[in-house]
């Protein structure tokens, strides 16, 4: 997935791997690199990252991060600030065991919704934006 996290890389598109560390694509005339990763704490402590969704979940056309924090039964949601980096993560319990996340509108309400697969008691939760 690409995005770009900041408006002074507006130009710059953006790729992130499982282990949240963020890269900047620098475009070149023919060619492109990676810039350095950005590594970006967030799971919480004894915990396991088991996915990522990227999404404007504030509507301030950013794109944020959410992470489930399987053994803190908790999903993250980390605001992008605009200038390469996120805010520390905000948790929302969930059931047991996070093992993955979405995001979509499932009330049309024009806000993105939080969609929790929990392994171990085997549930699916809804987390409503207010």
């Amino acid at each position: 997935m690409c995005i770009s996290l900041s408006s002074e890389a507006s130009k710059s598109n953006c790729f992130y791997s499982l282990e949240v560390s963020v890269f900047f694509i620098i475009k070149g005339s023919n060619s492109f690199s990676f810039s350095k990763d950005i590594l970006i704490p967030l799971t919480s402590v004894n915990s396991k990252l088991w996915d990522v969704a990227v999404v404007d979940v504030n509507s301030d056309s950013k794109p944020d991060i959410i992470v489930t924090n399987a053994d803190s039964d908790n999903v993250g949601v980390l605001l992008n600030t605009g200038t390469g980096t996120f805010a520390a993560q905000t948790t929302y319990e969930t059931g047991f065991n996070p093992s993955s996340v979405a995001a979509v509108d499932v009330n049309s309400d024009s806000k993105p919704d939080i969609i929790v697969a929990n392994q171990v008691d085997n549930t699916v939760g809804v987390l409503l934006a207010c």
